[in-house]
């Protein structure tokens, strides 16, 4: 591995014809701030990404000429929650090393790693929006001579909650300076906001061309996973989107389509990612030859790799293995990788629940009741049924329990402390006390309109019996016959490249905005088959992409794919995957004409007055630091990301 050539960028020293000088990427001689909304080791795009894209930027670059800017946690919790127990680092320079490893190691950019500066902004992750968030503004704190080019990865949740600079902070909250520095000493020196000179007004003013790389339809994500207030959180959230994009931006690139449009005068859609090189190595078979010799199933052809939640697809999943053994007589089997919220219910939905029950150590029996669907209001109990409770089968009583901050109540819980659902019956044999306990609670649920399963298992509080109500998450739930499917956990991509049986990858997700584990599917040569969407424009070139217009048709793909080996990955194909090519595209994508920068200028007064607006609802924000800094309670913080 580390005797792997990369190829050359071809990437010449000279201006690109028909686009400003100032919006020229391609010159060598710019020096290049890449800036973003997360940092290795938390495994998300906008950490790797940008990333990647560093180091290829720094090919023929004098050294430091391009740096990496990502968050630092500074809360143990922080980083205990998204790096892990075993990546708990005590500095930033042991997560600057970690990241440098990775870069040489994983992405095979042993040549460039020396030559990327990265800098670290103090950052606080946020529950609630399961983001991480800047405490400083990060624009102010770069020295006047570096501010060329600014590559804004997320430009919009970079600049959503737009922190004062560095010293104000200090001055307001009583925080050590070194605690929101750079770590380089050359940028230790804090730049406050001046309206004489505009720097307060942003990455437009100070920088020479700025670049948002739009990743993420966080409108979308708000819809889908909100409750009750998405109905005007994403709508608004949309609006604040287009202000800081607007105002902060010379240049926005979609990545797909399927995003929203924040700032039509300043967008193209292009991809600019590209993926790993060790994707892109040759495969070495017998090396998993060996690995599948020593297991007892056979790999399946067809595969999936992401995160185990419903928004992935799984529900169309489901769906085309129905159709398919309709047309075939019997399901396909599948290879399932990865983790999630909601793989418990995904398992049952492929296992049928009986099955799941049957296996289970404590699953010794099961009562459930099915009622028609109605549109009656269940008030503040929704959650309990939605989240599941405990019945407590003791021998003078039975009461149901369930407590919002701890989930629900232990056996030896008293019936007055037991949250918002307490049923408490008189002293009568076990027996008799189950049944109308059940009876009365399916009562009122099927007044209600719920559908009802409870799953008896042996309490770890002395051997005793409990009931939990555990809803159904989907229809699937019942099916009588289990799909051939194995559920392996989470895998590293990289390393099914050579694994020649699993050679399909089926993705029916349309939730992406461009889907990395196709990008690399397609990269190590095998068959994928996706829904055709605005999402996966970028794969139908490559001749391995078959994509479907519907279910029926999805699984006439399968049958080819099952019967068929897929093409070999032409040189040109293989290049259109690598951060080389991506390169490429993104000097393409940034580059604004003459004509395109008049039209900026005639629009520069009202940018600067959204930059303004912006930044006085900032400054009111970070008024208080309850937010952000160790030591707020929870509820206190989630009140504050409510707010």
């Amino acid at each position: 591995r580390r005797n792997y050539q990369v190829s050359t960028m071809t990437t010449a020293e000279d201006h690109i014809t028909g686009i400003t000088e100032a919006s020229n990427l391609a010159a060598l001689d710019r020096k290049i701030w890449v800036v973003t909304t997360a940092s290795l080791p938390w495994f998300t795009g906008t950490a790797i990404n940008p990333l990647l894209r560093a180091l290829c930027l720094t090919r023929g670059r004098p050294k430091h000429h391009v740096t990496l800017v990502v968050p630092w946690l500074e809360n143990e919790q922080d980083r205990i929650k998204l790096y892990g127990e075993s990546n708990l680092f005590s500095c930033k320079e042991e997560n600057e090393e970690w990241i440098r490893n990775y870069a040489r190691e994983r992405a095979l950019f042993i040549q460039e790693e020396p030559n990327l500066r990265i800098v670290f902004y103090l950052g606080k992750y946020s529950q609630s929006f399961g983001s991480i968030f800047p405490m400083v503004d990060i624009c102010e704190m770069i020295p006047d001579e570096d501010a060329d080019v600014a590559i804004l990865e997320e430009p919009e949740h970079l600049n959503w909650f737009r922190a004062p600079p560095a010293k104000e902070v200090a001055r307001k909250w009583k925080i050590k300076a070194k605690q929101i520095k750079f770590t380089v000493p050359k940028l230790e020196k804090g730049i406050g906001w001046s309206e004489s000179d505009g720097r307060g007004l942003g990455w437009t003013i100070k920088f020479r061309h700025v670049v948002g790389i739009l990743h993420t339809n966080y409108t979308a994500y708000i819809k889908q996973y909100g409750i009750g207030a998405s109905i005007i959180a994403a709508p608004a959230l949309g609006m604040l989107s287009s202000i800081v994009t607007r105002a902060y931006c010379h240049r926005v690139i979609r990545l797909s389509a399927v995003l929203p449009s924040l700032a039509p005068s300043k967008e193209i859609t292009s991809n600019v990612h590209g993926v790993r090189a060790e994707f892109l190595l040759p495969s070495e078979p017998e090396s998993i030859v060996n690995a599948n010799a020593t297991k007892k199933t056979k790999p399946a052809k067809i595969y999936f790799i992401g995160k185990l939640m419903w928004a992935k697809g799984f529900d169309k999943l489901l769906l085309i293995q129905d159709l398919f053994r309709e047309k075939t007589g019997e399901y396909f089997a599948i290879d399932v990788y990865g983790s999630g919220e909601d793989s418990k219910a995904i398992t049952r939905a492929f296992f049928g629940r009986e099955k799941i029950e049957h296996d289970s150590e404590d699953a010794e029996e099961t009562v459930s009741m099915k009622t028609s669907k109605s549109q009656e209001s269940v008030g503040s109990t929704g959650r309990i049924f939605e989240e599941g409770f405990e019945v407590d089968l003791n021998e003078s009583d039975i009461f149901f329990s369930y407590d919002e901050d701890s989930g629900p109540a232990s056996p030896n819980t008293a019936p007055d402390q037991c949250g918002s659902l307490t049923i408490l019956e008189d002293s009568i044999t076990q027996a008799k006390s189950t049944s109308r306990a059940v009876f009365r609670l399916g009562e009122s649920v099927v007044k209600a309109g719920f559908s009802m399963h409870f799953t008896p298992s042996t309490s770890r509080n002395g051997g005793k019996k409990t009931f939990k109500f555990d809803p159904p998450k989907s229809r699937f739930e019942f099916r009588r016959t289990p799909i051939p499917a194995q559920f392996l956990g989470v895998k590293d991509h990289a390393l099914l490249r050579h694994d020649v049986e699993r050679k399909i990858f089926l993705n029916a997700s349309v939730t992406e905005v461009l889907c990395t584990t196709t990008a690399e599917a397609l990269s190590m040569g095998k068959f994928v088959i996706i829904p055709k969407h605005p999402s996966n424009e970028f794969f139908l070139q490559f001749p391995n992409c078959l994509s479907y217009d519907n279910l029926e048709e999805c699984v006439e793909k399968l049958e080819f794919a099952l019967t068929n080996d897929p093409v070999p990955l032409s040189t040109g194909h293989a290049h259109a995957f690598t951060w080389e090519a991506a390169t490429e595209r993104l000097y393409e994508a940034a580059g604004i004409t003459e004509e395109q920068q008049k039209n900026q200028q005639k629009e520069k007064d009202d940018a600067q007055t959204l930059a303004r607006l912006h930044r006085a609802g900032s400054e009111d924000f970070f008024e208080d630091n309850t937010f952000f800094f160790d030591g707020e309670t929870e509820k206190a913080r989630e009140s504050k990301d409510s707010t």
